[in-house]
């Protein structure tokens, strides 16, 4: 085994003799350092992923329900139409949901956390340019 290693490096030593080294172009160094330094110049232009206008149209979906809520209370909406949901309502009852202390604690910490990062994120890229 050792001896098929040294004959393959007999071998690439000779073609490397052979071929001799290879020198960049006049000029290359100067080259990419332009190209380089115009794509640092390039500015990333910010598009959001979800539009301003699908923003407000979220909010305005949301307080339009919270408003709903609070101004009909009891009889909801839909009896002002004549719809009757009595014929809606599931035949089994949905049980609440009881949350120790430790986990509204944790939910709590790590929502604080994740609601840090973009501003975090914002400080650090400022900082920077």
């Amino acid at each position: 085994m050792e001896e098929q290693f040294r004959k393959e490096d007999e071998i690439l030593k000779k073609l490397v003799k052979d071929s001799g080294l290879e020198e960049p172009s006049p000029g290359f160094k100067s080259k990419l350092m332009d190209t380089i330094q115009q794509k640092a110049d390039q500015k990333v232009i910010y598009r959001p992923l979800i539009s301003v206008k699908v923003w407000i149209g979220l909010a305005a979906v949301f307080i339009g329900v919270v408003l709903i809520s609070v101004l009909f209370p009891s009889t909801g909406i839909l009896p002002d139409f004549g719809i009757d949901i009595s014929q809606f309502e599931p035949g089994f009852s949905i049980p609440k949901p009881e949350f120790s202390k430790t986990f509204v604690y944790g939910v709590i910490f790590m929502s604080l956390f994740l609601f840090q990062i973009p501003f975090l994120k914002k400080f650090v890229e400022t900082s920077y340019d």
